[in-house]
């Protein structure tokens, strides 16, 4: 007989056997063994798929009753293709969110003879978010979670006797150090906004976050004969949560549990943005220093979680302005069931993409957008750099939930990987290993520092400043940094972990030649034991002719360099 933990909340099991309900729920990420875990439907990409495939039609269903359901609340007429710009990437999120809570509840008491389990106090579970910047920030913190589990084995067992927490003195409160260099740069960006931004009001275009460099960006501004504006945008002051019951999915016909549980608590997990504070947000727009009638926006990174420019980009689209969006990184193309991918193309009228792989009505194969600097190495240099992903420990990622459900799997591997080649004196002696920037709680820089003695690289230092120290740089998951990497023809080996990484079949056929010269690599075995062999003349290895041309036909792909870039995004804005 089992205790059901669904956190890292812990509490007095009573004589029973502590069952965790996912990987989430360990304290780091080294002490599995000592924890009974259940495991997850999603483990094998092709049940996710077969769910997805259920999520997006039940996504369309409820965006059509929102949208019936928005227009009369606000008399307005917006259709359901602009509701796909403003409230998809959210609804997505949220449908993926509370089905996986809520399958994964369903399967450990179907499977489990579960006593007890650990819930919050029925008086504190809080499931209201205010807007996307705190929905997206709660989906991953521990106490919301535990509400959600909460409310779902309440829904399910409405009688049950479980014990109860309270974090009555404990409201999700975290000491944020100041940021004194970001505090700065906001403080300039808040000054140039009120000095120059206004000018930005008649402009009939707008390029924003568009992942150019800063003089690329200039140089395209003038071409359209605008003042280059870099926007920061200061959010709407929070106003008191007053919570109505609106009952918008009345009309929704619920077919199984999950559904009947979506259905009786949609109007708690609805951030407040969108429904209360609609109007409001529509209000904000003319306060803005954007303009008022552009006829083309062209960005990489406005379309997913900042509430005030979704709104923006909801307002304009739904007139007769035209979006291009510039690809912001790996994945596309490759990944199966890639939200981001399919999300932009339905959005906008184009995409530019880094490279030719893909053939679409919309896609413009321009080239990498960004601009590369080359990596001038150091002379003789002798370390081997490892690239480490990190992802939330709670499933919230669309794009990425088989990925995060077996990013255990992915450092126990990486793990396993150190201690086999620090018994080498090359890796001894010269591998460092560069983290994300947040671990997200798997405490990996205590694990590597303290059990395998590695030295760390400091992620916030330019990967391209840091790799100057470097023989070769090692990726460990399909990163942005094969791309750019293959751009520059800088050297460098992958690891892609097939069962964890859900590519397309044509996308590991793309891949096939960078697997046949030894650049990637689908085990870690076989990549130790081709890097111990090119180590000692990487050069040599790289600059063979086999390599050298599967890297051109792969940049051709995926990630070709382009000096003409400006002039061409340019014609393509013209041309809309």
């Amino acid at each position: 007989m089992f205790y059901l933990f669904t956190t890292t909340h812990r509490n007095e099991t009573k004589g029973l056997t502590p069952l965790l309900l996912g990987n989430w729920c360990l304290e780091n990420s080294i002490n599995e063994d000592e924890n009974k875990i259940i495991d997850h439907r999603w483990v094998k990409f092709d049940k996710y798929k077969s769910d997805s495939i259920y999520l997006d039609n039940l996504h369309d269903k409820l965006l059509n009753i929102l949208k019936l359901e928005l227009n009369n609340l606000n008399h307005v007429n917006y259709t359901f293709e602009n509701y796909r710009v403003l409230l998809s990437p959210w609804l997505k999120t949220l449908i993926m969110v509370l089905f996986e809570r809520f399958t994964t509840i369903e399967k450990s008491f179907k499977e489990y003879k579960i006593d007890n389990c650990l819930l919050i106090d029925k008086n504190e579970i809080k499931l209201e978010t205010y807007d996307l910047e705190d929905f997206y920030q709660s989906i991953n913190d521990q106490i919301w979670n535990l509400r959600v589990y909460s409310s779902i084995i309440n829904f399910l067992f409405p009688k049950n006797n479980f014990d109860k927490t309270s974090f009555k003195n404990n409201e999700n409160l975290k000491n944020k150090q100041r940021n004194i260099k970001q505090e700065l740069k906001d403080y300039i960006f808040s000054i140039h906004n009120k000095l120059f931004g206004s000018l930005n009001k008649g402009n009939k275009f707008l390029f924003i976050n568009t992942y150019l460099s800063t003089p690329n960006f200039i140089k395209l501004s003038f071409k359209f004969k605008l003042f280059p504006v870099f926007f920061k945008f200061t959010k709407l002051p929070k106003e008191e949560l007053k919570i109505n019951n609106f009952y918008l999915l009345n009309t929704f016909e619920a077919l199984n549990p999950f559904e009947n549980y979506l259905k009786e608590f949609f109007d708690k997990y609805i951030p407040y943005c969108f429904v209360e504070g609609f109007n409001r947000n529509m209000n904000n727009l003319k306060n803005l220093n954007l303009p008022c009638n552009p006829s083309v926006i062209f960005t990489s990174s406005m379309m997913y979680n900042n509430t005030t420019l979704m709104y923006y980009l909801f307002d304009k689209l739904s007139v007769n302005t035209k979006l291009i969006v510039g690809q912001h990184g790996a994945n596309y193309w490759t990944y199966d069931k890639f939200f981001v991918e399919t999300h932009e193309l339905l959005i906008s009228n184009a995409v530019i993409s880094w490279g030719e792989f893909k053939n679409h009505e919309k896609i413009y194969p321009l080239g990498v957008i960004k601009k590369l600097p080359k990596i001038l190495k150091k002379r003789h240099a002798k370390e081997i750099h490892v690239v480490m992903n990190s992802l939330p420990r709670f499933i919230s990622e669309i794009s990425y939930p088989t990925h995060q459900v077996n990013f255990f799997k992915y450092l126990k591997k990486l793990y396993n990987f150190y201690d086999q080649v620090m018994k080498s004196e090359i890796f001894k002696d010269n591998l460092r290993v560069r983290l994300f920037h947040d671990d997200f709680g798997w405490n990996e820089k205590i694990i590597i520092q303290k059990k395998f003695k590695l030295r760390i690289i400091n992620p916030v230092k330019n990967i391209f400043s840091s790799s100057r120290e470097a023989r070769i740089v090692v990726f460990t998951y399909n990163s942005t940094g094969i791309l750019e990497f293959s751009a520059i023809n800088s050297p460098f080996l992958a690891f892609i972990d097939l069962e964890i990484e859900p590519l397309k079949k044509e996308s590991i056929e793309a891949f096939e030649e960078y697997h046949n010269v030894g650049i990637i690599h689908y085990n870690l075995k076989s990549l130790s034991t081709h890097l111990n062999s090119i180590y000692s003349d990487v050069d040599f290895w790289w600059g063979s002719n086999k390599v050298q041309d599967a890297i051109t036909n792969f940049s051709d792909n995926f990630s070709k360099p382009n000096i003409k870039i400006v002039n061409q995004i340019s014609d393509l804005v013209k041309s809309l």
